[in-house]
């Protein structure tokens, strides 16, 4: 993600903050639609204009930018705005997000690019043509997250159950990678292993797995 703002006082007294955001496929395989918005600002004095964003297809590599819009009602009472955004991949459920501080005034936030963790799993991405987990017992979900800011947060689900967590929200400086090593019961068929990491500066992903799970005879 790349994010540049812009602020307007409206004749209402509010401020209209104009946002382009410009996001990156970085993943292997083209992302067919991806919509861009920013999260619920948890405030009435803040209002989203539009609800997302879509853009794409997008290649691997490739790059696109859209414009998000959000009006402060009372701009004496928000000298910043705190929102996150978020990217979203529509076919795949995967996600990037980042935490944003935009100042009302001045010349508005203009961030480089915003990188994500980066998640290696031991079983191919978006294929459920991994191995079988041997009568379905005894199979370990391993990976790898690596972030040059530090990881404060890492966890890994296999559908609904939590399998491994990792937090370092009270260190200093998380670590630059987390391994994980985490068993795990599959069931018959295709079963989606999810990764959720956050590093230090404010930037989230959710990335996704497929392993192939066999019952016991």
């Amino acid at each position: 993600l790349q994010i540049h703002t812009e602020s307007a006082p409206q004749p209402d007294g509010s401020v209209l903050i104009s946002a382009g955001v410009k996001v990156r496929n970085s993943g292997v395989g083209a992302a067919r639609e991806l919509r861009v918005q920013f999260g619920d600002p948890e405030d009435d004095a803040v209002e989203r204009r539009e609800q997302f964003r879509s853009l794409g297809p997008l290649q691997p590599g490739e790059a696109e930018e859209v414009r998000l819009t959000v009006r402060v009602r009372d701009p004496a009472t928000h000298p910043e705005l705190r929102l996150r955004v978020r990217a979203n991949d529509v076919d795949s459920g995967e996600s990037t997000a980042a935490a944003l501080v935009i100042p009302l005034q001045g010349p508005g936030l203009q961030t480089g690019w915003l990188i994500p963790p980066k998640v290696t799993l031991s079983v191919p991405r978006g294929e459920a043509s991994a191995p079988p987990a041997r009568g379905g017992h005894g199979y370990r979900v391993q990976g790898r997250v690596e972030a040059a800011a530090g990881l404060t947060f890492v966890q890994v689900r296999l559908g609904g159950d939590k399998i491994f967590s990792r937090s370092a929200e009270t260190e200093a400086k998380g670590p630059e990678r987390v391994d994980f090593d985490a068993p795990a019961v599959l069931e018959r068929g295709p079963n989606r292993v999810w990764v959720q990491a956050r590093s230090s500066d404010g930037v989230e992903i959710h990335r996704s797995g497929w392993v192939l799970g066999e019952k016991a005879e």
